[in-house]
């Protein structure tokens, strides 16, 4: 049996490399189109690669920093049909996704009880863990996100 996981966060952290990787959405996007993710059709499509999912997962994080939301959730979803919606790395950044496009406190909450209903359940889901952290710093609760991250 082999394990199977997303890649991590995005090398692109300069401004300019993620504008650069953004733009290039729509290719990288149409490369994995011709993959099935579903038996018998993965026997048909065109072969993947564990670089061709670590380039969404780049991409994804490059639209998010650049404001391109369209994109990201297009990439979101692709990697969400690969790996499913009950992998950690994925659920992760579904929230960093949702983090990104609420559109006022009270959203940035219900993200914040999700992920707290998520830890009841997985109290081992490190990125969740991780983006439950980062939002309660985010809303200014400094010392319950201390106290998280030592308990981290």
């Amino acid at each position: 049996m082999t394990t199977e996981q997303t890649p991590g966060p995005s090398p692109f952290s300069n401004p300019k490399d993620a504008l650069s990787l953004a733009r290039k959405a729509p290719s990288v996007l149409s490369k994995t189109s011709s993959i099935a993710t579903t038996f018998p059709l993965t026997l048909l499509s065109a072969p993947e690669s564990p670089e061709l999912w670590m380039e969404v997962a780049s991409l994804f994080y490059a639209c998010l920093r650049t404001g391109d939301d369209k994109s990201a959730h297009l990439c979101l979803e692709k990697l969400t049909q690969r790996f499913g919606e009950d992998n950690d790395r994925v659920m992760g950044m579904r929230g960093l996704y949702q983090e990104a496009v609420a559109q006022n406190e009270d959203e940035l909450r219900k993200i914040l009880a999700e992920y707290n209903k998520i830890l009841v359940e997985s109290p081992v889901n490190i990125p969740i863990m991780k983006r439950r952290i980062a939002l309660v710093k985010s809303l200014g609760r400094e010392g319950e996100a201390i106290n998280a991250l030592t308990d981290f």
